[in-house]
Order: C-alpha cells, then sequence, then structure tokens
C-alpha cells in the first residue's frame, strides 16, 4: 500500500472502514455479511423497499461531494493551484491552520443546523 498513490490509500482505508462498520452495526454474522454482498452487488436487494431516491437526495449529494473533497486533502490541492504554497510544496502552518479552522467551523455550523433541524440522532452505539 506505501507504493500507491494517496488517493488509492485513502479510498482504499474508507472501504474498509465503511466494511468493517456493517460487522459493529449489524447483530448476526450473516446478517452482516449478506448486507455486504447485496451492497456489492452479489446478492440482490430489495428494491421497492430501499429505492435511491428515498436516500439520495440533493442534500445528500452535496453532502457525499464534500466530504469526498474533505477526505482527500482538497484544501491543499486549492491553495496549490491558488499559489498559496510553492508547487508541490504543503502550506506554512499558520495558512494551513487558517483554512482548517475556517473550515472545520463552517462545517460545525452546518452540522449543527442540519442536526436541529431534524429529529434525527447520530448516536448509532446506544444499542452496545
Amino acid at each position: 500500500l506505501s507504493r500507491l498513490p494517496s488517493p488509492i490509500t485513502q479510498v482504499y482505508t474508507l472501504f474498509i472502514v465503511l466494511i468493517a462498520w456493517v460487522f459493529c452495526r449489524r447483530t448476526a454474522l450473516v446478517k452482516a455479511c449478506d448486507f455486504v454482498l447485496t451492497t456489492l452487488g452479489v446478492l440482490p436487494g430489495d428494491s421497492d423497499l430501499y429505492f435511491p431516491d428515498l436516500y439520495l437526495s440533493n442534500a445528500t449529494l452535496l453532502a457525499l461531494c464534500l466530504g469526498v473533497l474533505g477526505a482527500l486533502n482538497v484544501h491543499e490541492m486549492m491553495a496549490r493551484w491558488l499559489r498559496i504554497a510553492p508547487s508541490g510544496g504543503t502550506l506554512r502552518p499558520g495558512i494551513r491552520g487558517a483554512f482548517e479552522t475556517v473550515g472545520l467551523g463552517l462545517l460545525l455550523i452546518l452540522v449543527a443546523m442540519q442536526v436541529a433541524s431534524t429529529t434525527y440522532s447520530p448516536f448509532i452505539y446506544f444499542r452496545f
């Protein structure tokens, strides 16, 4: 893995975490394996019960896109593109900290607004 480009290793790590999350969420091993196989398209799913329009709203797609961009160190690529840092270099600590502070603050505000506007409970571990 150390020889692969950084985005590929990040996608691989995300894939492993998502698969592992299923095994923490499901109470039976057989159900967890069925869920993973259905997600990967090996087993047929119930398309009448779980159709994509039920979950994929514009807000969800925007959140997914922003999550992917945030996970791939886009702030450093944008800084290089805007010539804030030398090409191929890393950001100076003060500028990087400013980018991260503004980005995380904006993310905190957006998440707080979303949670406050719904009855969704983000705590998945109450069963344990």
